[in-house]
């Protein structure tokens, strides 16, 4: 059973977890407190911390909501806990909740420091700042900086900031970048990126198997992306995304430096270095709250199985990622062995809102 602890620092106390050793940690946390003082920890030593959330809410009382500063190693988040972290279920998500009141989670680290921060099954919701809304994770130094984000939800999240075109939903600056198999939906920005901002600098940078849906910018000016904007000087690999009824574009590309294959999306900024089998249709979405796919939609089977940096390992639900000939597009699968227009039931719990 893994228990709630924290790595040593001298003089340093906190109720509720146990102090170790100055090496690497892994936490189980149920509180909101619990997560706090373990993203503490975890920014005073260089080891790879691992911090696991139970299911459930999680909120901060502070102005600058959670956050963590990285000196070395690495962080590893992952949410949808049972409690006392005993098995994780694949289709449950823990929530960081900013309320409305500050940005949900942040994630900055010492100059010139290799880390690499990794952060599955969490759901950022509400997050506001003048900087960042729900997710940032940066990096700055002549040090790697990974980040993957894998199977999470970005939900009415806002960079309040006007004239900041900041990521609303996610921001991400680092070395390399993969974003598999996750929902964007409701997030806003001031200029740009509503849904996400990434910026990938040296390495590559993957956004694959996401769904990107009625994200805004800018309150809806043409010109400005209300969905994912990418930038940096890495070649990144766009493939099998939905990006759809966002305002402004969908997608903004640097020119020259993005590889297109099997997205559905409408309005593009930036000219691709490749693009191949995209499309611009109508996802046929269950509903406006349930972005799964019926099963008459064309985004099914219609996906790149060959993504040159990875495919999220499940669906956004949980379920099996690859059920058919090819990979369906976006987050959700169809799992097209029942035929008699019967699916298997998946636990969501947070779809919605």
């Amino acid at each position: 059973m893994i228990l709630p602890r924290l790595t040593a620092v001298a003089g340093l106390v906190m109720a509720g977890l146990t102090c170790g050793s100055a090496d690497a940690a892994t936490w189980c946390v149920g509180t909101s407190g619990e997560l706090y003082q373990a993203l503490l920890a975890s920014s005073l030593n260089s080891e790879a911390d691992v911090i696991r959330l139970q299911a459930g809410t999680y909120t901060s009382g502070l102005p600058e909501g959670f956050t963590a500063s990285i000196t070395g190693g690495g962080l590893e988040l992952s949410g949808g806990w049972s409690s006392g972290c005993m098995f994780r279920s694949r289709s449950a998500r823990s929530t960081i909740d900013g309320q409305y009141q500050r940005t949900a989670l942040r994630i900055g680290g010492t100059p010139n420091a290799h880390r690499t921060v990794r952060i599955t099954q969490l759901s950022f919701v509400r997050g506001v700042g003048n900087e960042f809304g729900g997710l940032s994770v940066s990096g700055s130094g002549s040090a790697t900086v990974e980040v993957e984000i894998e199977r999470c939800r970005f939900h009415d999240n806002t960079n309040s900031d006007p004239d900041d075109y900041i990521g609303g939903g996610l921001y991400l600056n680092a070395d390399e970048i993969r974003v598999l198999g996750n929902v964007f939906t409701d997030n806003h920005a001031g200029v740009s990126g509503g849904a996400a901002a990434l910026t990938c600098f040296g390495g590559l940078g993957a956004f694959s198997n996401n769904t990107v849906v009625r994200n805004t910018a800018a309150f809806g000016q043409a010109t400005v992306t209300g969905g994912v904007s990418l930038g940096g000087n890495c070649q990144w690999e766009v493939a099998n995304n939905i990006l759809w009824d966002n305002e402004g574009h969908d997608l903004h590309v640097p020119d020259n430096r993005a590889a297109l294959r099997h997205n559905n999306l409408d309005d593009l900024r930036g000219v691709p270095v490749a693009s191949s089998g995209n499309i611009a249709v109508d996802p046929m979405f269950v509903s406006a709250g349930i972005l799964r796919l019926q099963r008459a939609s064309p985004l099914i089977d219609a996906g790149f199985n060959e993504a040159f940096l990875g495919l999220p390992q499940y669906s956004y639900d949980g379920g099996i990622r690859i059920a058919g000939p090819n990979i369906d597009i976006g987050a959700y699968e169809l799992d097209t062995l029942f035929a008699d227009d019967f699916d298997p039931v998946f636990i969501i719990g947070d779809e919605g809102d």
